[in-house]
C-alpha cells in the first residue's frame, strides 16, 4: 500500500522541511510503508517558499 502525506506550508518553510527530515521520513521509514511526502505551497509571504518539492 502507497500513501501520501501532504504538507501545505505557508512561511517557516525551511524549518517544516528540516521536521519532515528529521523526524517524519525517520517515522514512516521504520513502518515498513511505501510513501510520498508532498511539500505544497499555501500562500506564503516568502518567495523562497512559492515552490512545490516532493520526495519519495
Amino acid at each position: 500500500m502507497k500513501i501520501a502525506i501532504i504538507f501545505p506550508l505557508k512561511n517557516q518553510t525551511d524549518k517544516v522541511i528540516n521536521n519532515i527530515k528529521e523526524k517524519v521520513i525517520p517515522y514512516f521509514d521504520k513502518t515498513g510503508l511505501t510513501y510520498s511526502i508532498i511539500i505544497s505551497p499555501n500562500g506564503s509571504e516568502k518567495e523562497e517558499d512559492d515552490r512545490g518539492e516532493t520526495w519519495d
